[in-house]
């Protein structure tokens, strides 16, 4: 196997060894092979090699073996370059200086890159692969872009053109082809070593670069109007030298941060809302004045830290995020489609202004907390006449400082101000659906716009609040208050409401984008036919959602995804009647960071073929499940705080999930279930205070690995019916019940877990179990270590079973199996009892620490059919004493042998039974032979077998 030599430098982020040139002996370019090691990354294919200005780089998948063996992992990208060029510093070294630094934001833009390295051979890089596509692949499905987002786009390559000026290189082979626009909307330079005219020292000018970037986007950007930045910029860029051209990428990005004259002059003529009512709750925000429409200069990376970039030869990915264009072209840089008028390209920005309700007819408030109390007076000393719903329009009577004098049914009385928000009035509503209707950026007034349809958004808007308790919009006709269909949808500081008694959503969005920030969707009302009708957000038909720090509450469901991608962070999902948020279909996503609490059913519903990514989020308070998994959904559950319901984790169908590190407390029932034909891997999580800790039932066969299950009220680990899988490595401690249970024809592989501090038997296998129990240990148990009892015939091999409170092992009823090499040690009753039927042959055990020497009774012997006449009264065979093992017993001295005993009515064995069975031997009355292992491991034949406690049968 190929392997990079140990160094200083073998660490993804070090900064030791050097790049070396190129020596006079040519490369080896023979590829590496799967199962190869390069570092710490291991081949899994070739993909193939291009030579480029001297040099061969050699593409290859590779996955990371610092990672568990069996855990989940992305396909990861390796490059290799023969041999490695010659910089004045190593790409790790520059990656360390990046991670270094202590802007979070500098960091996240080179987040992608896991390792970087060189050797004598090869310089070897290793990124993440990216979402997105080459603008050569953008413009071959859609026409050019807007000029709105071709200023967009200028930017983000004139900071990269910048930041590689400074370190001295430049782009004579820049094409379409090179520039990168990835899914998250960043822009940036694809295989860099084409972009730098094939790594041809010494090529290329500033002049020369800006010049053919010009070119470039006049290719694919539509035509821009004179006078606005962008057309100053591109004729800029098309001047000769001393002619115009800007002198630098710098000053050419300068041309783009001039505002035009007619605009500002627009922007100077838009009035300024009016105040809008009385003074805020003291619990929300003050009210923020509509922002102004002049966008602020876009933010600009800072350079100097990017000198030494030349190291990024060996790679061939430079990516810079820009916003900007994460909000234009997002949607664009999906699969290609077909072509879409993009809105983007509009100016227009619309604000409302809200005003103060006057008394009379027209005048509305709006209750804005859960209750709020209704005054006989305008002051808070009197008692309250009643407790006002949330949402609740009153009608003004009259006003008193900062009380208003309001109807509220029959009744007449007083409302504070500052718990209120006037409803706006028509000529307000009017001017919201008028700028919707043609989109861009429209900021709303503080107070409630009651809309009277539905807003149907076909071009891509920005509506923008004063808070999400001082702007809302309330619908209640059709089936949402707002919705949207192949365009960007963009809802900032504001909460919009179904108001409505038929079934309805707050906000519907069929492909295109939706992003949320502050907002509060609340009121969806469900049909029978389909609950997502009912939802907060309801996203379809491979809508995409970016949405952080929002409010979803008080729906059938917060959130729907229907073959959709959905980024939820920092956002709390509550007190919805069915389930918080619901994956279904093809869906994905991530949720991370996010508190769901008491939803009537579940936290999350996961089924379909769905496959998101929950991290770090907090369920509690769920009527039934905190997570639900069904259909073929392949989930991965990761670092999540799962509290009270039924079940913190229920699985069901096909599904396949990744529950790892998942801390699952005080479930009523499981604090895992698994059932149907359920698969998957739960590792390392831990289960506390749940009446069951994993429960396996049905045909499920997942696989359990490190996982630990403390202080369960029943039992720690249960199988049941057909159920299968592996466990291995888990810890049960202080189980109200068995610590395992396995029933009916549950097999299973048991190995390597511990069991201890229980208060019943450590492990009890039942029914027709044939399950497998390897190399676990059980400890202190209240009772035995493992009871056999019903038909099942498991096998046991190395299990270590000290210091229980009973016997080391127990056979009951007519259980068989085998086993061997057992040890039972310091077990307060003995090593190993059987109490089988008398017709039962018992279990078959080789040499075995727990049941050598141990002896029961033997099935009697078949009888040969008799002439009647001839017959005589049969007599009672001869008793056949189980061999003597000269071996100290574990407790007080005793006969060296004891007769086997027939059960008695009670269950347990009588002192007069006539004939002995064996469990080395494996026949009745077979001899034990003489064992080899330490006397304290050994199982005396003299132990009183009516001094065991009783057996705990499950």
């Amino acid at each position: 196997m190929t392997q990079r030599p140990p160094s200083d430098s073998t660490s993804p982020l070090s900064s030791g060894t050097q790049s070396q040139a190129p020596g006079p002996t040519s490369p080896d370019l023979t590829p590496l092979v799967p199962g190869d090691l390069a570092g710490d990354f291991r081949i899994v294919s070739f993909s193939g090699q291009e030579g480029i200005g001297g040099y061969t780089v050699q593409h290859y998948r590779a996955e990371d073996t610092r990672l568990e063996t069996g855990a989940t992992q992305e396909p990861l990208q390796l490059r290799r370059i023969l041999p490695p060029p010659p910089t004045t510093r190593t790409e790790a070294e520059w990656l360390a200086a990046v991670q270094e630094r202590a802007q979070a934001g500098e960091r996240r833009l080179f987040a992608d890159a896991l390792a970087a390295w060189s050797d004598a051979q090869a310089s070897f890089l290793v990124l993440r692969p990216r979402e997105g596509q080459s603008l050569q692949q953008y413009l071959a499905a859609h026409p050019p872009l807007p000029a709105q987002d071709g200023e967009l786009l200028a930017r983000g390559l004139l900071g990269v053109t910048a930041g590689l000026h400074g370190a001295g290189l430049h782009l004579p082979g820049l094409t379409p082809a090179q520039v990168w626009l990835g899914r998250d909307g960043s822009v940036g330079l694809h295989d860099l070593w084409a972009a730098l005219g094939g790594g041809s020292a010494g090529a290329g000018s500033v002049g020369g670069d800006l010049r053919h970037l010009g070119e470039l986007l006049r290719g694919a950007v539509q035509p821009a109007a004179p006078g606005t930045p962008l057309a100053r910029l591109l004729d800029a860029l098309s001047a000769p030298a001393g002619g115009g051209l800007p002198i630098s990428a710098q000053a050419a990005l300068r041309l783009l941060d001039r505002p035009e004259p007619a605009a500002a002059a627009a922007v100077a003529a838009v009035p300024e809302p009016a105040s809008a009512a009385p003074a805020s709750a003291p619990h929300s925000a003050s009210p923020v004045p509509p922002t102004s429409p002049v966008p602020a200069p876009p933010h600009r990376p800072l350079w100097p830290w990017l000198l030494p970039v030349a190291g990024l030869l060996l790679g061939g990915i430079l990516y810079l995020g820009w916003p900007q264009l994460s909000q234009a072209l997002r949607e664009k840089t999906a699969a290609p489609a077909a072509p879409t008028t993009s809105a983007a390209s509009t100016t227009q920005t619309t604000r409302t202004t809200g005003t103060a309700p006057e008394p009379g007819n027209a005048a509305q408030l709006m209750t804005v907390p859960a209750t709020l109390n209704l005054r006989p007076s305008a002051d808070a000393s009197g008692t309250p006449l009643a407790a006002i719903p949330g949402r609740t329009l009153l009608p003004v009577l009259s006003q008193k400082g900062e009380w208003y004098k309001v109807r509220y049914g029959k009744l007449t009385g007083w409302v504070s101000g500052g718990y209120v928000l006037p409803v706006l009035n028509r000529a307000e509503v009017e001017t919201l659906t008028q700028a919707a209707a043609k989109g861009g950026r429209v900021t709303l007034a503080r107070g409630v716009y009651l809309l009277n349809t539905p807003l149907e958004l076909r071009w891509d808007t920005e509506l923008i609040g004063q808070g999400r308790e001082q702007t809302y919009l309330l619908g209640g006709s059709g089936e949402s208050v707002l919705s949207s269909r192949d365009v960007r949808l963009t809802l900032q500081t504001l909460t919009v409401a179904w108001n409505g008694r038929t079934p309805g959503q707050a906000v519907r969005v069929e492909r295109g984008t939706f992003v949320g920030q502050d907002i509060w969707l609340t009121g969806g009302v469900p049909d029978g036919a389909q609950q997502a009708r009912g939802s907060g957000l309801w996203l379809q038909s491979g809508a995409q959602a970016q949405i952080s720090g929002s409010l979803f509450s008080r729906n059938a469901i917060g959130i729907s995804v229907e073959g959709s991608r959905l980024d939820l962070r920092d956002s709390q999902l509550g007190n919805n009647r069915f389930a918080g948020a619901v994956f279904s279909g093809q869906a994905s996503g991530e949720m991370r960071g996010n508190l769901l609490d008491s939803n009537a059913e579940d936290g999350v519903v996961i089924t379909g073929s769905a496959s998101p990514t929950l991290a770090d989020n907090h369920i509690k308070g769920s009527g039934q499940r905190g997570v639900s998994i069904g259909g073929a959904a392949a989930p991965t559950l990761q670092n999540n705080r799962i509290e009270g319901g039924q079940y913190s984790v229920s699985v069901g169908g096909q599904a396949t999930p990744q529950l790892r590190g998942n801390a699952l407390s005080s479930a009523a029932e499981s604090g895992i279930l698994y059932r149907a034909q359920a698969a998957g891997t739960a590792e390392k999580n831990t289960v506390t205070g749940s009446q069951t800790g994993i429960r396996i039932d049905e045909s499920a066969a997942p696989t359990l690995r490190g996982n630990q299950l403390l202080q369960v009220r029943g039992e720690g680990l249960s199988y049941s019916s057909a159920a299968g899988g592996q466990a291995s490595e888990n810890v049960v401690e202080g189980a109200g019940s068995s610590g395992i249970a396995l029933a009916g024809q549950a097999s299973p592989l048991l190995e390597g877990n511990r069991i201890s501090g229980g208060h019943q038997s450590g492990i009890v296998v039942q029914g027709q179990s044939q399950a497998q129990l390897r190399r676990n240990t059980v400890q202190g148990q209240a009772q035995h270590g493992v009871v056999i009892t019903g038909e099942a015939a498991p096998v046991l091999e190395q299990n270590a079973l000290l210091d229980n409170g009973g016997y080391g092992l127990v056979f009951k009823e007519v259980a068989g199996g085998s086993g061997e090499r057992n040890l039972c040690r310091n077990n307060r009753a003995g090593p190993a009892k059987v109490q089988l039927y008398p017709s039962v042959f018992g279990p078959l055990f080789g040499r075995d620490g727990c049941m050598d020497g141990v002896t029961w009774p033997a099935p009697p012997a078949p009888t040969e059919p008799q002439n009647p006449a001839t017959s005589t009264p049969p007599t009672a065979p001869a008793a056949t004493p189980a061999p003597a093992v000269p071996v100290a017993p574990e407790s007080a001295p005793a006969p060296s042998t004891v007769p086997a005993a027939a059960p008695t009515p009670s269950g347990e064995p009588s002192s007069a039974s006539p004939a002995t069975g064996s469990a080395a031997s494996g026949s009745p009355g077979g001899a034990s032979p003489a064992s080899n292992l330490p006397a304290d491991a050994q199982t005396p034949t003299s132990a009183p077998i009516n001094a065991a406690p009783t057996d705990a049968a499950p």
